[in-house]
């Protein structure tokens, strides 16, 4: 960049280190092709510089983005990367850190994604579509509050079987609304969940 800059302006840059954190640059030549070499080094500084911008996503989704330590957060963010290329300074999804007793919140989490300006748009797309992607796997069942025990079963042996017998599947019970979210990537398997609310809410 630096050799680009002095030869479409015809000046000499010279770039020192003043501290960890920042440079000082120098640029020698007429007054207007100064001028224009700093208009862009400013420019090039401005799209560079990081910015963060925040999502909400539902919990169930957050406990699966960072299921095994990560895992699918970190492939986000490398296909993010590589899809941006060496444009920018690479993307760093972060979730907001909980208190443990508030880890099984029902309300939505943040999600900061920390990139370049001039990345940030592309990466909040992408971002975006993982989450939509997410969401449309996500089936949601309604019942009456009062039925929640039922369907969970002393000690959580109903949901727990369910989720056994459902390898993969994802059952999020909300006690105070009644509503209960089935996450599958198989159509069939929340097929069976819900048939299995339905027969607990029919004899109950």
């Amino acid at each position: 960049t630096v050799n680009r800059l002095v030869d479409d302006h015809d000046v000499v840059i010279n770039i020192s280190n003043t501290d960890s954190n920042s440079s000082e640059v120098e640029i020698i030549g007429f007054e207007g092709n100064i001028n224009a070499a700093l208009s862009e080094i400013e420019d090039i500084l401005y799209k560079n510089e990081e910015i963060e911008e925040i999502l909400l996503v539902q919990p169930m989704q957050r406990n699966k983005l960072l299921e095994n330590s990560g895992a699918t957060v970190k492939v986000i963010q490398a296909e993010i990367n590589n899809m941006i290329g060496s444009n920018g300074i690479g993307v760093l999804l972060v979730f907001e850190k909980r208190p443990k007793e508030d880890m099984h919140s029902k309300d939505l989490t943040k999600l900061a994604i920390k990139t370049s300006r001039m990345s940030m748009k592309e990466a909040k797309k992408l971002v975006q579509k993982h989450i939509d992607a997410f969401d449309s796997k996500v089936r949601q069942v309604d019942v009456e509050p009062s039925l929640i025990p039922a369907i969970i079963g002393k000690g959580g042996a109903n949901i727990n079987a369910l989720r056994k017998e459902c390898k993969g599947a994802d059952v999020d019970v909300d006690k105070d609304t009644g509503v209960i979210k089935i996450f599958s990537d198989d159509d069939e398997t929340k097929e069976v969940i819900v048939k299995a609310i339905e027969k607990i809410v029919a004899e109950n």
